[in-house]
């Protein structure tokens, strides 16, 4: 029994130490992988310390600095504020990102649909301006602009908005096309003609006119003409009205030497209308004059404050007699705030003083404006001839804000009558020299033999032309002239049924000295004194474009040549110009077309630079890697793509990313902090564990002796049974 006890023991101490063998393997293998595991966080640890990221600084679009990630992104982002980057591939071309390839391949190559793409559009706000002025400020869309009349002829009765836009796009072909300069050239060609026939006719009508006076009515004084007679107003009314004296206007008017209009502005329609100049002028009972004429008056218009340069609200001005009165109506009230009238006494000249007179200046405030004029006079004083002319201004109101002003003129000393008198005479006979029919006047001439010239009418021929030329040619080179400037305007290939051009009816109502009615811009027509405003259709009338225009328009059977609707569009054009200046043209960006705070013009350049890279080469780069900061480091470290920057002159040069001042190299703080942290966790875990492993392996060595020393002894002792028993059978 002692025997088969002692063999178990050992049998389990043998077991014991084998167990602990394996124990201590494996504490020893767990101690291994502490060691690896502190060599994996001091890895992490180190390449936390050594790791570091590209950082970019750009602006945004307000202007504000933003540090960021470097990425695809963030390198190419738009804003007014950046420098423009690009990347370039080794092919040498540019990325760009999936959305701006598709806006350059639909683009189809063209700037503008590429510039559109990026919601930017080259305009101006120019052509609808122009609508709302003509539409009163109130605008109601594009519908018409203040080149349009609605009594001109298609298609210049109604512009619209887009058609002028189009007239304004091809104004420099316009206004050099041989259209307008054949126009130019025979309309020169034209008044020079004309004043070459002026100039030879009209020293023959002065004989002319001068040869039936006597010494009692009209004679020229030097360079003046001059009432000689004794019978005052009367009598010079009769001289250019009831004489059989060839400056008798009527005859004059009848001979065809003088226009109607001519004619009505010296002794009116009918004779004694005061719309005359002959009848502007009443002998008084006490034997003054008084004179009526119309008077000048400019406004309403806008009062600027003169300290700060603004308008004042509610307040209109009227100037009259070029600024030498001036009232201040408010717009509000309608009444008179100002009425200034100090420079009349501060624009004296030799010999002429101004006074002012009653009423005083109170009277004139806080009326209405036509109260104010009705109420105002003041005298003029003639020092050389101590004559007092006393004025008086009448108004009345045709249509709310317009008046029509008269001047009414007090003449009291008899030599300052007589000078108004010679004053009258010499303005009458310089009209009738200027505004002479040159034309019939010339035909006369030639037609007349040159006897009964000289002899029945003071006209000696040969004393008018110079250098040999006759009055026929200067006659045949007037017609030519005029007939080469009327082809330019009117159609002379159409003929209608009796076979007649437009040009042939033009000159039959230039022969029958023809009426027009006259509109104005509303298509209203034009009222004097109560009666609608007729002109004559001569070759000076025709020469305004304004009446040419409406004249076309009132004859429907007269039509204008193809090549004078060019002349007409750049008429219409330098008007425009001349009234509001030209076109500005500006970039919009219709998702800031309001406010325009994004800047669009260096947004439009921005694109404009991207589309001219792109044209020479360009490649789509996905979307993931445009937002990747691991791949553009990758790419820009290891050469795969370099860096170009749009200069000042809008060229892309090469850059070295590593020179670029907007491009940093920083470390990470954050992730180092976190990194140490987690290192010193890790450290922490495996030296209180080692210590364990440490503590365990003792124990297991403690016990390893212990129980290594009981198997030797219970080892020893079977090993003394086994030879005590041994012996023992030797001895049986």
């Amino acid at each position: 029994m002692g025997m088969a006890a002692s063999q178990a023991r050992l049998l389990s101490i043998t077991a014991r130490l084998a167990d602990n063998e394996l124990r201590s393997q494996t504490i020893n293998n767990a101690k291994m992988r502490l060691a690896t595991q502190s060599s994996q966080a001091s890895e992490n640890y180190i390449s936390a310390l050594n790791q570091a990221n590209y950082q970019f600084t750009n602006y945004d679009q307000t202007g504000g600095v933003v540090s960021q990630p470097l990425t695809y992104n963030a390198l190419t982002a738009y804003s007014p504020y950046n420098t423009q980057y690009g990347l370039i591939n080794s092919a040498g071309q540019i990325l760009v990102s999936e959305r701006e390839a598709e806006f350059y391949k639909n683009s189809g190559g063209n700037l503008d649909a590429f510039l559109k793409a990026h919601d930017l559009e080259y305009s101006t706000t120019y052509f609808e301006n122009i609508g709302r002025i003509r539409n009163n400020g109130e605008y109601t869309g594009p519908k018409t602009v203040a080149a349009s009349h609605p009594n001109y002829p298609e298609p210049f009765k109604e512009i619209k908005v887009e058609d002028l836009q189009k007239m304004f796009d091809q104004y420099n072909s316009l206004e050099n096309s041989t259209e307008v300069e054949k126009f130019e050239k025979t309309y020169s060609a034209f008044n020079s003609e004309t004043e070459n026939l002026k100039k030879y006719g009209s020293a023959a009508m002065e004989k002319y006119l001068l040869h039936g006076a006597d010494l009692s009515g009209i004679v020229l004084d030097g360079n003046h003409y001059k009432y000689t007679g004794t019978g005052g107003i009367s009598d010079i009314q009769r001289l250019f009205e009831n004489s059989n004296y060839y400056f008798n206007i009527n005859s004059l008017y009848r001979n065809g030497f003088i226009s109607e209009e001519l004619k009505t502005e010296i002794i009116g329609k009918e004779t004694g209308e005061e719309k005359g100049i002959l009848h502007s002028v009443t002998v008084l009972t006490s034997g003054a004059y008084e004179v009526k004429e119309e008077c000048s008056i400019a406004g309403p218009k806008v009062k600027i404050d003169d300290t700060t340069g603004l308008e004042v609200p509610g307040t209109s001005v009227y100037e009259i007699d070029g600024g030498e009165i001036i009232i201040e109506v408010n717009d509000v009230t309608h009444l008179v705030t100002r009425f200034d009238y100090s420079k009349l006494s501060n624009t004296d000249t030799e010999g002429t003083t101004f006074e002012n007179t009653t009423p005083a200046t109170n009277p004139l405030l806080n009326v209405k404006l036509e109260t104010a004029l009705n109420n105002f006079k003041y005298k003029l004083t003639d020092n050389e001839s101590e004559a007092v002319s006393e004025y008086e201004y009448k108004a009345s109101v045709s249509n709310e804000g317009e008046y029509t002003v008269k001047t009414i003129t007090t003449i009291t000393d008899s030599k300052a009558k007589e000078q108004y008198l010679n004053d009258m005479v010499d303005y009458i006979m310089n009209l009738i020299l200027f505004g002479a029919d040159y034309e019939n006047f010339a035909n006369f001439l030639v037609n007349t033999n040159p006897t009964t010239l000289k002899n029945q009418y003071g006209i000696d021929i040969k004393s008018t032309i110079d250098d040999g030329i006759t009055m026929k040619q200067i006659l045949d080179s007037y017609t030519a002239a005029k007939d080469e400037f009327l082809k330019n305007i009117f159609d002379d290939t159409q003929k209608d049924e009796h076979g007649h051009t437009s040009l042939d009816k033009v000159k039959e109502d230039l022969t029958k000295h023809n009426k027009i009615k006259i509109y104005d811009e509303e298509g209203r027509i034009i009222q004097e004194d109560g009666k609608d405003l007729e002109m004559e259709v001569n070759v000076y009338n025709l020469q305004d474009l304004d009446f040419l225009l409406q004249y076309i328009s009132q004859r429907d059977d007269i039509a204008q040549s193809e090549s004078f609707n060019t002349v007409i569009k750049e008429y219409i054009i330098d008007n425009i110009i001349d009234e509001y200046g030209t076109p500005k043209y500006a970039w919009i960006d219709t998702t800031d077309k309001d406010s325009n705070q994004g800047n669009a013009d260096a947004k439009a350049q921005w694109y404009t630079n991207l589309f001219h890279r792109m044209q020479r080469g360009y490649k789509a780069l996905e979307n993931g890697l445009a937002s990747s900061k691991e791949w553009i480091e990758y790419a820009l470290e290891n050469g795969t793509v370099y860096l170009e920057q749009v200069d000042q002159a809008f060229a892309w040069n090469a850059l070295d990313f590593k020179t670029c001042s907007r491009i940093t190299e920083e470390t990470n703080d954050k992730a180092i902090a976190k990194a140490e942290a987690e290192y010193n966790r890790a450290m922490n875990d495996i030296k209180t564990k080692d210590n364990i492993y440490d503590l365990e392996l003792k124990n297991i060595d403690t016990e390893h002796n212990a129980l290594q020393t009981e198997y030797d002894v219970i080892k020893g002792v079977i090993n003394k049974n086994i030879e005590r028993n041994f012996k023992f059978n030797q001895s049986a």
